[in-house]
């Protein structure tokens, strides 16, 4: 009954706000890496990349993000994706 409702709908939460730490965490330790072999990326490449990983529901979201006057950082990006991912529960 309603229950099982509840718990399906907490396991579908659980799935999209672990999905953008999951995005944000593989940047970040693909970043880590090539830095370590003397390869950094930059900053602002690296939230670019991350963007233009992300699906189609999140195209809004992309292009907000892309023409911002000024480049958003990486923790930003994370509080942006917290916000995105409340919208389109």
């Amino acid at each position: 009954g309603s229950n099982n409702a509840v718990k399906i709908t907490v396991s579908i939460f659980k799935k999209w706000s672990s999905f953008m730490d999951v995005c944000i965490n593989k940047a970040k330790a693909i970043a880590h890496r090539l830095a370590i072999a003397s390869k950094p990326v930059d900053k602002d490449d690296l939230v670019l990349q991350i963007l233009r990983g992300l699906p189609s529901e999140y195209l809004p979201f992309k292009v907000c993000m892309e023409t911002q006057k000024d480049p958003v950082s990486l923790n930003e990006l994370h509080g942006f994706f917290l916000i995105q991912e409340a919208n389109l529960k």
